[in-house]
């Protein structure tokens, strides 16, 4: 055999020895044929069911394709591309986006979690991540990443996948599955899981439906951090729960819109994270007034602490800046206000 012929042997060995070593790892749990997954596009529901007896073993709230993009009817999960599915990390070229554990349903089709600006869980695609449960993708279905990384790693090639349109609309189970998606290792039987409240069903501290002191308490902390849009209004509602999904992406926790013993602790004492959705209103406390102090202070229109409270002195500095730049005077100040105020602060 000539050299050339053996360098070309050599390469094709420790590639089949690398794939065969690899990608086995990651969906060996199962055959093609233990599971099946069914894609409820009506409702926006993946369901993995064992095939022997139907048993639901995972369920979880999903965005298939808009426009229809999302086909309809009866595949067998394709052979995978070894460098590119099924790992951690994923590069969608057309839409310069990263993706986690992509799985591939049909040509461009694949189930993967939601798109992220670069390899950092931080830089997800927050709009995405608050349409979760609608038609949003160009055709793909979009998961949270621990359900992506599940599929990925528990049904492999061959595995049926049905998509399909026309069942009836199930808003209580959809409710309950944007707050948690059912696993068959959870504490509840499937019915148990049906029977729960989005609160119970994770043992949560507050969650959608939880009201009072301790949930304006939060809201006003999430204000302070910068991913609570509204004012404190005692109710956990929709802008609380995406504002929790918000911060649970940005800390890398898990991303299910309800605040554990554990979460609420770390929100309530920790500043190192934060974003700017919030509109600062005097009265919240945090490590972004803190921010918009400091802004203040260096371009001369504030002269008190930097503690981050938004106190009447922030609240007059602030009416002061926008009558100086010819600007509506208002005392809160929005995402847009702060941009403009630390774009100044750095010049």
């Amino acid at each position: 055999m000539s050299s050339r012929l053996l360098r070309v042997a050599v390469l094709l060995c420790t590639a089949l020895l690398w794939s065969t070593s690899f990608t086995p790892c990651l969906a060996q749990a199962a055959d093609a044929d233990t599971y099946c997954v069914e894609v409820d596009v009506t409702n926006q529901i993946t369901t993995v069911y064992r095939t022997a007896d139907r048993r639901i073993v995972r369920q979880m709230i999903c965005s298939t394709g808009i426009n229809d993009y999302t086909p309809l009817g009866t595949f067998k999960m394709e052979q995978t591309r070894p460098l590119t599915d099924r790992i951690e990390w994923y590069y969608i070229t057309k839409f310069k986006c990263y993706v986690k554990y992509a799985t591939r349903i049909k040509g461009g089709i694949l189930f993967h979690s939601i798109p992220y600006a670069k390899k950092d869980m931080q830089t997800i695609d927050q709009e995405a991540l608050a349409q979760l449960g609608t038609k949003a993708s160009h055709g793909c279905i979009r998961l949270l990443w621990e359900d992506a990384r599940w599929i990925s790693e528990h049904c492999p090639v061959g595995t049926t996948v049905k998509i399909f349109n026309g069942a009836a609309k199930k808003s209580g189970l959809r409710a309950l599955l944007k707050v948690q998606g059912y696993t068959e290792d959870c504490r509840l039987t499937y019915r148990q899981f049906l029977d729960a409240s989005p609160v119970e069903a994770l043992s949560g501290v507050m969650g959608p439906g939880s009201s009072g002191e301790a949930v304006t308490s939060l809201q006003q902390r999430l204000i302070g951090l910068g991913f609570y849009e509204d004012g404190p209004t005692g109710n956990y509602d929709e802008a609380t729960t995406l504002a929790v999904m918000r911060y649970q992406s940005a800390a890398s926790e898990t991303v299910n819109g309800v605040v554990s013993r554990a979460l609420l602790e770390r929100i309530m004492t920790e500043d190192d994270i934060t974003a700017e959705y919030a509109t600062l209103i005097p009265g919240c406390e945090g490590p972004l007034v803190a921010k918009l102090q400091l802004a203040m202070a260096s371009i001369g229109y504030y002269d008190g602490s930097i503690d981050g409270r938004f106190n009447s002195r922030l609240a007059t500095a602030v009416s002061d800046y926008c009558a100086s730049n010819g600007l509506q005077a208002v005392q809160s100040v929005s995402p847009a206000l702060r941009a403009g105020i630390y774009e100044l602060a750095k010049a």
